[in-house]
């Protein structure tokens, strides 16, 4: 399932060309990365080799990663406004960095040397192609604006004295509805739910 959705986009959408091509080829990597995710959420649960020493040093990242994620969903307004205020003071893709801190935290955790090569690896050329197209698609939108923005803010990894056209203003405040309403609750059980079941291998199943 998997090599056949990578070898579609590649073939089907690897030559995708104005807006419209884009969008569609940025769904479809989408939903690529959502189907990783849960491919390598089972694969951590099953191969990973926790101890009180890999929980007490992964566990705080995974909250970190979950917090970035929720401060920066309270900010987003999908293509109504350009999001430049919180997290995005400082980063353009907050969310990436999020995830990247969850799974991150989830490989310290599982303590799977194997695992700790190859995940980051996969999940960096996907994300690295999805963050082109956003940006791709956000410079149709906003212009000069993103323009403007993307010239004091980094990626994923912040700017060296970099704040960001949120410190002059840009952007809404913080909004606990958005956070609902992309549904980053769900996220949460399935945290919730993976730290449970890895406490219980380390406790039982040495």
């Amino acid at each position: 399932m998997l090599y056949v959705s990578i070898i579609y986009l590649w073939v089907g959408y690897g030559k995708a060309t104005g807006i419209v091509g884009l969008q569609k080829k940025y769904r479809y990597y989408n939903r690529l990365r959502k189907l990783l995710g849960q491919i390598s959420a089972v694969l951590i649960v099953m191969l990973a080799k926790p101890s009180v020493v890999t929980f007490a040093a992964g566990f705080p990242v995974v909250v970190l990663g979950e917090a970035v994620r929720i401060w920066a969903l309270g900010y987003i307004k999908k293509d109504i406004e350009l999001a430049t205020k919180g997290p995005y003071r400082y980063v353009r893709h907050p969310l990436y960095l999020g995830s990247s801190l969850i799974a991150s935290g989830f490989l310290i955790i599982a303590g799977n040397i194997y695992l700790a090569l190859t995940l980051p690896l996969v999940f960096y050329i996907v994300y690295k192609e999805m963050i082109k197209m956003e940006e791709d698609m956000l410079w149709v939108k906003f212009g000069a604006a993103f323009q403007a923005y993307c010239e004091s803010t980094g990626k994923v990894i912040p700017m060296p004295g970099g704040r960001g056209s949120g410190a002059a203003g840009g952007g809404s405040g913080f909004c606990v509805r958005n956070v609902l309403h992309e549904r980053e609750y769900r996220a949460v059980f399935g945290i919730v739910f993976i730290i449970m079941t890895l406490f219980v291998k380390e406790m039982y199943f040495k």
